[in-house]
């Protein structure tokens, strides 16, 4: 059997100024991106998710055989993400150097989640809590959802989802369920080896809200230990997406009940013990102080879709729950 590997790009210096360019760290607090600025991190943002994919691949058994089978991705960096991303990049060196605004601003400045879809993500929560334990499964507070049990002991107050994760070998078992998430009234789909979980119809225009803008969903990522000690997503695509997002296998080690939402909605939901290496990892040194809105979803009709923020602005937490 043929096997190869394959470092891409070969040339550090490449590679450093490629990362150097795709970097969407939020700036310091207070400081705003000005209009050029904005402008250079727009057209630079598709070809950091083209790197990061191919970054991935390079690192996976067979990489010329998962090349192939991504291509369009390589050709769409090619042709249009890399000539733009050398503009963009030009742009936001050139912005850099021109006056900026600078405004200290806390979490006020972020629109809240409609209570009636909190209250149907604190109910999906119970019932996906309440499934896994009934048929033995696993899962873990992720994302937003861990930051919000660490910081806001419950879902943060601007979140519009709710996240956790159950390991590969418990994903068959959790697709058997389909009778008794219909019994619940709960359905589910497919997003690119992930899954997402909602109230039909029926069920959230009864209890909750008619229009779709309130609809609520679970995301629920399937996860595997990979090479390295990282339990992260069993789908390329994903760990392409978000490379920081992992568990290094020694902080799943020891899980806890974390106590979660408010008192006539209260629950405990399990995740790692320590989580702070998790949390430092994928939301920096100081998540417990500051936060930075990094997306945003629309609904167009059934269609869920998510938007990138751009121009990323940190923000001072003040509403702690």
């Amino acid at each position: 059997m043929f096997e190869c590997t394959l470092a891409f790009p070969k040339c550090s210096a490449c590679t450093d100024w490629i990362e150097k360019v795709i970097d969407d760290s939020p700036p310091p607090y207070g400081y705003q991106h000005n209009v050029l600025e904005g402008l250079g991190i727009t057209l630079i943002y598709p070809l950091r998710f083209c790197y990061s994919l191919f970054r991935r691949v390079s690192e996976e058994e067979h990489a010329l055989v998962r090349i192939a089978e991504n291509i369009h991705y390589l050709v769409f960096s090619l042709i249009f993400a890399l000539p733009f991303a050398c503009l963009g990049s030009a742009l936001r060196i050139t912005g850099a150097m021109l006056p900026h605004a600078y405004d200290e601003v806390d979490d006020s400045i972020i629109e809240r989640t409609a209570p009636e879809k909190i209250e149907q993500l604190y109910d999906l929560a119970i019932n996906f809590k309440e499934l896994c334990e009934e048929m033995g499964i696993d899962y873990f507070l992720v994302s937003g959802t861990f930051l919000g049990a660490v910081r806001h002991k419950g879902i943060i107050p601007w979140d519009d989802d709710i996240d956790f994760v159950i390991l590969k070998k418990d994903e068959a078992k959790f697709l058997s369920m389909h009778k008794k998430l219909k019994e619940r009234g709960l359905c589910i789909e497919n997003d690119r080896g992930n899954y997402g979980l909602y109230f039909s119809d029926e069920m959230r225009t009864r209890k909750y809200h008619p229009d779709e803008k309130h609809k609520g969903q679970l995301d629920l990522f399937i996860w595997e230990e990979k090479p390295g000690g990282k339990i992260t997503y069993s789908s390329l695509y994903w760990r392409a997406k978000f490379p920081k997002e992992y568990f290094l296998k020694e902080e799943m080690e020891e899980i806890r009940e974390w106590t979660f939402g408010p008192p006539e909605k209260q629950l405990s939901l399990k995740g790692p013990k320590y989580p702070e290496g998790y949390l430092k990892r994928y939301y920096g040194d100081d998540y417990l102080e500051f936060g930075v809105e990094t997306h945003k979803h629309i609904q167009v009709f059934s269609m869920r879709i998510t938007i990138p923020v751009i121009r990323k602005q940190k923000f001072r937490i003040v509403n702690h729950g």
